[in-house]
């Protein structure tokens, strides 16, 4: 070994161990590298000319030799391959010849080329260890910025850069990387594509599958950050799948794409639904994380791009499309975010910028009030910050309402901008040019009707023009159905200050009501548009008022009132007929009188079989609103078709979870939870029904449903998350039950309810032997449809043990052990055939996952769970090897307990004074020797008792494994051995 190896031996070793070192802080490579540059300078020097290129040769495949032994050693940490690196870049740079004026540098020939070193990390990102894999994707990425760096200084020559062919090479092998079973593997895949991406088309489609599909968050984290969105245009993959990840199940997920978003993406090149869908998931109430996320992207990104125009930023987001997330966007903007948000991350000037033009925005709209030019972005300003002004506890009721007078226009400029705005609403419907038109004045009415409930109607005059004008508006068929409900909510409020004003509010509803529904019903030239507007206004307008009144169902206003339901219910329009049997529903409410008098028309109406989705649809939810305030609701009802025909709820919504029609479906299930939550139905059957509609694909969100090779599109998205807050919604379902299940089971631990659970459980599988499936047509089987669209029996069996161990560990293993193992037991004799092999194998893997409680079990429990093991095993039979092998698992884990369970009790006599006599017990077939508990008294002597003749002790033998047999002879052995 010549002096330059050894200098470099020495150095490398210490090199590895100052990177190697978990604790302290590590100096950088110069640092570390200098004392061994300083040595090879002195080791080079001393050496004759004629021999320094052979040491120079030499001492390069020292550096790969050593750079290998970092990548393979078992205890090497990715610290120290990255430093060796390092030190040979360090090297380099000290050796190589300096760059001239007509030619680039040229590496030294003391160090490896950067090639070299990429060729020793390709080989080793093969390797079967992990870690090895890991070091290799690591260096791999630093050997690229290096490379990247050293190009843009121009100090190296093209003979020192990876070339094309090389390229094409590390592309491979960054895909594989991308697809490792290693997380961590993955994930330095996916930074290293992030160098490559460029380049590469291939590459680019797997970060994208990578950041949307990878099971790890770490993974699809990491992918987000590499993406420099600012080189893509608007609605490219790159921009719609970081988009998408917003709403991510991962926290860190959803805060990596914000901050992408925030700092690599400008408010121009995203379109209003893609800000819509963004904010949407950002400013959230169940994340803090995510929603000071969302609210640092409005103030220190979005906003800063507006140049900090708030009403320029809701033109951005069609707020008239989008008012919930407009209300949101304005209280950030004048809070400054939670905590001060603003002037935390903003500079002085920023702050003082966004407060001046704040304030400017809000003098516009007083300014435009006057005119009555009143925009969809003003209106909703406006209206917002008067809410958070009224809501505002830490001001004085005076100081409160000086603000809210600074704001406030008078009454008859609210009216006046009402009928600017509905004027140019009526003349774009009648043009019909623009659809936008009648979404935005419509828009603006709805602002300033809402922002009325502030304003002082103690002054008569303007009191008495806003009344006339509500009048004039709830009897005009120009006036969106939208407006309707607030039109009459501020009618109440116009009269909250006035003497009597109950009952002059009544008594203007009435005269609305005389007004709509002054025509002759049976007139046959009468229009039939005509006459179901005006039921249909009726029945909108008596339904608010039912909805926010406090009076009693026997009151004589409410009783002239209902007087108008009935004819809506015999309507021959459907849309009249549902909002008729919406209102019965609300009267009936109001007294159990009510409620027991219209229980029999309402079920009716839900099972008629002629009658459309959407009238039954609201018939059983009325019902449901009737079930859960009121006893009695349940019991079976005479019809009114047949005296001797009964009809019940539970009965009705049974029959509408094996319906054909999903809609129908998910009405009846989410009233189903409802009634179970509060006790009024206890039905193992609908139970059962509800687990596999949880896990029925058909149900469940786009995105989640087996495909994912497509993502929702932006609008869908929108779509999707508008209607989850919709009744007869699968995703608000879902959102529905994921809280029902562990709701229901730890709201009561009794027997009873666990029990419940363990039958409901039991009935679930037999419905999934029997291929049912809800929202099918008849005579559609589960096991016809595609693959990725049937219910998994192993998800309903592993959920079911996992709620039930939120309550008790023991109870999970023992109800849902005992449940599952009866119906394979059950099953041949029940359903006269074999149990089909792929139901047979998801329901051992669910099983197989019961193994947290099994050292709570009972005495009893395990023994009742180890008499039914021989027979399941036959059941499942030898040719079924992956179900047999889950079952075993479950099955050890069982025979532990047993163990331990013989031990603590052997314990427990011993410790409460308890004497042993022999006695011969017999344990699964296998005869074992153990004792009798005999009492002792106080000194410790045994009481006299009668000795029974003990039975003839029988040896010990190990049984001959049959068909179906639990355990080996050795396995069982060695049970016998623990015992004793």
């Amino acid at each position: 070994m010549t002096c330059v190896t050894d200098t470099l031996t020495t150095g490398f070793s210490l090199f590895s161990e100052t990177y190697s070192n978990t604790t302290g802080i590590k100096p950088s490579a110069a640092t570390a590298a200098a004392p061994v540059i300083k040595s090879l300078k002195a080791d080079i020097a001393s050496l004759p000319k004629s021999s320094r290129s052979s040491e120079c040769e030499l001492a390069k495949a020292t550096f790969l030799r050593f750079f290998d032994l970092a990548l393979l050693a078992e205890k090497s940490s990715s610290e120290s391959a990255r430093g060796i690196l390092e030190l040979i870049v360090a090297c380099s740079n000290e050796f190589h010849h300096p760059a001239t004026a007509h030619s680039p540098a040229t590496p030294s020939p003391l160090a490896p080329t950067l090639a070299e070193i990429a060729s020793k990390c390709v080989v080793r990102s093969s390797c079967h260890l992990e870690q090895v894999r890991l070091r290799s994707a690591i260096s791999l990425s630093a050997v690229l910025s290096i490379c990247s760096a050293m190009q843009e200084q121009e100090a190296v020559s093209n003979d020192a850069v990876i070339d094309d062919e090389q390229f094409t090479e590390l592309s491979k092998v960054c895909l594989l990387l991308c697809i490792d079973k290693s997380a961590a593997v993955r994930c330095q895949g996916v930074r290293l594509g992030g160098l490559l991406q460029d380049d590469d088309a291939e590459i680019q489609d797997q970060l994208l599958k990578s950041i949307s599909f990878d099971s790890s968050a770490v993974v699809r984290a990491s992918g987000i950050s590499i993406l420099d969105l600012s080189q893509h245009e608007n609605e490219s993959p790159q921009i719609q799948t970081v988009i998408q990840r917003v709403r991510d199940g991962s926290s860190n997920v959803r805060l990596a794409a914000l901050a992408v978003l925030q700092e690599r993406l400008s408010f121009s090149k995203l379109s209003p639904a893609e800000r819509v869908l963004i904010l949407r998931s950002a400013l959230t109430t169940r994340c803090k994380a995510t929603r000071i996320a969302g609210e640092k992207l409005i103030v220190c990104g979005w906003l800063k791009d507006c140049g900090f125009s708030v009403q320029k930023l809701l033109e951005g987001l069609e707020v008239n499309y989008s008012e919930e997330i407009g209300e949101k966007v304005v209280k950030v903007c004048v809070q400054g975010g939670e905590g001060g948000l603003a002037k935390k991350l903003l500079s002085k000037n920023e702050i003082n910028e966004y407060e001046s033009i704040l304030e400017k925005d809000i003098e516009s709209v007083v300014e435009a009030e006057k005119e009555a030019q009143v925009t969809c972005e003003m209106a909703l300003l406006l209206r917002v910050k008067c809410e958070m002004i009224a809501s505002d506890t830490d001001l004085t009721p005076v100081k409160r309402q000086t603000k809210l007078d600074s704001l406030l226009p008078d009454t008859p400029v609210i009216c006046a901008i009402i009928q600017k705005q509905l004027s140019l609403h009526v003349a774009a419907v009648a043009s019909s040019s623009n659809d936008d038109y009648t979404d935005s004045h419509s828009f603006v009415c709805l602002q300033m009707l809402k922002l009325s409930r502030h304003a002082d109607f103690q002054e008569e005059t303007g009191r008495r023009i806003f009344l006339s004008l509500i009048h004039e508006m709830l009897i005009s068929s120009s006036i969106p159905d939208e407006l309707v409900e607030f039109c009459v909510r501020s009618l109440a409020v116009a009269h909250q200050s006035t003497l009597n004003g109950e009952q002059l509010y009544m008594e203007c509803i009435e005269r609305v009501i005389a007004n709509v529904s002054d025509y002759d019903a049976e007139d046959i030239s009468l229009d039939a548009d005509d006459a179901a507007f005006r039921q249909l206004r009726i029945a909108s307008v008596v339904g608010v008022v039912l909805e926010h009144t406090k009076r009693k169902g026997d009151d004589s206003k409410l009783e002239q009132l209902s007087e108008h339901i009935l004819p809506a219910i015999a309507s021959t329009d459907n849309m009249v007929r549902e909002a008729g049997v919406s209102c019965l529903g609300k009267f009936a409410l109001l007294s159990a009188q009510a409620a027991e008098e219209y229980k029999p028309v309402l079920l009716q109406i839900a099972s008629t079989k002629t009658e459309v989705d959407e009238v039954r649809g609201q018939a059983l939810l009325a019902m449901c609103d009737l079930a859960l305030l009121f006893e009695g609701m349940m019991a079976e009802t005479q019809t009114l078709r047949d005296e001797e025909e009964t009809v019940s709820l539970e009965g009705l919504l049974e029959f509408f979870l094996d319906s054909a029609v999903p809609p129908m479906v998910v009405i009846a299930a989410e009233i189903c939870a409802k009634l179970i939550m509060r006790g009024r139905i206890e039905n193992k059957t609908i139970m059962a029904k509800l687990f596999m509609i949880f896990f029925d694909p058909k149900f469940a969100f786009k995105e989640d449903a087996g495909d994912k090779s497509v993502l929702l599109s932006i609008d869908d998205s929108n779509e999707e998350a508008e209607a989850a807050a919709e009744v007869g919604c699968p995703v608000r379902l879902q959102q529905l039950l994921s809280m029902f299940f562990p709701t229901f089971v730890t709201k009561k631990t009794s027997t009873n309810l666990l029990s419940f659970v363990g039958e409901a459980l039991h009935e679930a599988l037999t419905l999934s032997s029997s291929s049912w499936c809800a929202g099918c047509k008849s005579g559609k089987k589960q096991s016809k449809r595609k693959k990725a669209d049937q219910i998994g029996t192993d998800k309903i069996v592993a959920y079911v043990s996992s709620i039930l161990e939120e309550v008790s560990p023991s109870a999970a293993i023992s109800q849902v052990g005992t449940q599952v193992m009866t119906f394979l037991i059950e099953y041949e004799e029940k359903q006269k055939h074999e149990i089909d092999a792929g139901l047979c194998r998801d329901i051992c893997k669910g099983l197989s996952g019961l193994t947290a409680g099994a050292g709570g079990l009972t005495a009893i429990e395990v023994a009742n769970l180890r008499e039914m093991f021989d027979d399941v095993e036959v059941v499942i039979g030898d040719d079924n090897k992956i179900a047999l092998k889950n079952f075993i698992k479950f099955s050890t884990e069982v025979d532990h307990c047993q163990v331990a369970v013989v031990s603590f009790e052997k314990e427990k006599e011993k410790e409460n004074g308890v004497e042993e006599e022999g006695e011969v017990t017999e344990v699964d077939d296998i005869e074992v020797e153990i004792v009798a508990a005999k009492p002792t008294t106080g000194n410790g002597k045994a009481k006299a008792k009668p000795k029974a003749k003990a039975p003839a002790k029988k040896k010990a033998a190990v049984a001959e494994p049959t068909k179906g047999s639990r355990t080996s002879a050795r396995a069982r052995g060695k049970v016998l051995g623990e015992l004793n």
